[in-house]
């Protein structure tokens, strides 16, 4: 058994992305040092050679923590290369807040404006997608999810992985399964009630009803690839993608002093309140 393994089991880790994330920042620590022993490398030669290097404060944080994580699991000092990672942090926080005073993105009711019923009719997967995006906050991989019909009681597949999104007589219920933070806030069950959203109740109906058995499909069908989901949300979302939507959404709410609707958003989309304050704070959006 390989450490990073080894690692992977100790934090009881089972999500493929965060598993793949684990992978991913081991292989860039491997790559910029030039070591595939690179955790045995003294703490101050790895800071110094991070802060000399050109890598980002992002590629910077991933390689430290993961030097971090394999240096605990060794039983190695960590103390500088925490306080490192501290900094980096901070500086994280900084470049944020500096590029969110910086993001022009278009208004909530001018963007959401353009999201109605002609577009339910033209363009019914960018008219769902978008409306989720409203609701919801949701991020891409919340919204790679299949679409099923039940009646009455009947349950979902034990499937661990998979979204979905439940077509009933009079609502529409979604089980969230696999998403960003699911390992923290486990699955999230959300409702939307056709008495609260005719058009969009309307709108996903017919579109299970012509044969769409997944949201992101292609025109034969076929779900998407997962690794093109980002490029399809650009495109059903004018180039924004999902990240810039849920800022213009929390500017709203935040200027319009509607706190209430910020709770809801933070459990639907499992974003902590702290953290949404902190990344999509935008105090400058036109």
């Amino acid at each position: 058994m390989d450490i990073l393994t080894a690692i992977i089991e100790e934090r009881g880790l089972n999500k493929k992305n965060t598993i793949k994330t684990y992978h991913t920042n081991t292989q860039s620590a491997i790559d910029f040092f030039q070591d595939e022993e690179f955790y045995n490398k003294a703490e101050n030669k790895i800071r110094l050679e991070m802060a000399a290097s050109d890598l980002t404060t992002r590629q910077k944080y991933e390689i430290v923590n993961i030097s971090i994580m394999f240096k605990i699991h060794l039983d190695r000092q960590v103390k500088i290369l925490e306080a490192y990672r501290t900094k980096l942090s901070a500086q994280l926080k900084q470049e944020t807040a500096e590029k969110l005073q910086t993001i022009k993105l278009p208004s909530y009711s001018t963007y959401f404006g353009k999201i109605n019923g002609h577009l339910a009719e033209t363009n019914p997967q960018k008219y769902i997608v978008n409306m989720l995006l409203k609701l919801f906050g949701f991020r891409n991989l919340d919204i790679f999810m299949s679409i099923v019909k039940l009646s009455g009681r009947t349950k979902l597949p034990a499937d661990g992985n998979t979204n979905y999104m439940v077509v009933r007589k009079t609502k529409i219920d979604l089980e969230i399964r696999n998403y960003k933070t699911a390992g923290t806030n486990g699955i999230k069950k959300l409702t939307i009630h056709k008495r609260d959203h005719s058009l969009l109740f309307k709108t996903i109906t017919n579109y299970y009803n012509s044969g769409h058995r997944f949201l992101l499909s292609k025109r034969n069908l076929d779900q998407i690839a997962l690794n093109s989901i980002s490029k399809i949300m650009m495109q059903l979302t004018d180039n924004l993608g999902s990240g810039n939507i849920f800022k213009m959404i929390v500017k709203h709410y935040r200027e319009a002093g509607e706190l209430c609707k910020l709770k809801e958003l933070s459990a639907s989309r499992g974003t902590a309140m702290g953290t949404i304050i902190e990344n999509y704070n935008i105090n400058d959006a036109s």
